[in-house]
């Protein structure tokens, strides 16, 4: 993913490259992280004598016009890609403003919790009692590792 620190598999592809070779990719933002990043890179690629192409965005940057579109799109790219973010937190601003939280509902709770309990001390399996009440084996091994921990305390 482009937006991740640690990227192994660029990091080999980008070591191996060598001058004359072109590295392909099927989207700018799937390359780099942000437009200062993907500039970094594409600058990086073009002193090394390495050619960039973008398949699903015809961008190939061993032409003149390439190199052009290759800017403007890494340019849409990284104000789109705050615009998304901006949206994204100015709704979740609203949705606590009125109320809401985020966040999975409780499934594990009062009378299912119990039912569960119940069939699991008269010897249904965990993995049983999860498909009968709906949630997975770990969420009831993490409530059994919940209650414990609290049992101590």
């Amino acid at each position: 993913s482009g937006s991740k620190q640690d990227r192994p598999g660029l990091e080999a592809a980008l070591a191996f490259c060598r001058r004359g070779d072109v590295l392909v990719v099927t989207r700018l933002d799937r390359l780099a992280r942000s437009m200062l990043h993907l500039s970094v890179l594409s600058a990086d690629l073009k002193k090394r004598g390495v050619g960039l192409r973008c398949t699903e965005q015809a961008i190939d940057t061993t032409t003149a016009g390439g190199e052009l579109v290759f800017n403007v799109l890494g340019a849409i790219a990284q104000f789109e890609k705050t615009l998304i973010s901006d949206r994204t937190k100015d709704g979740l601003a609203a949705a606590r403003a009125s109320g809401k939280l985020g966040g999975r509902k409780a499934v594990l709770t009062g009378e299912c919790w119990q039912g569960v309990q119940a069939s699991i001390r008269g010897g249904m399996s965990v993995a049983a009692a999860a498909r009968q009440a709906g949630v997975s084996r770990a969420a009831i091994y993490k409530k059994l590792e919940r209650q414990a921990e609290a049992a101590k305390v």
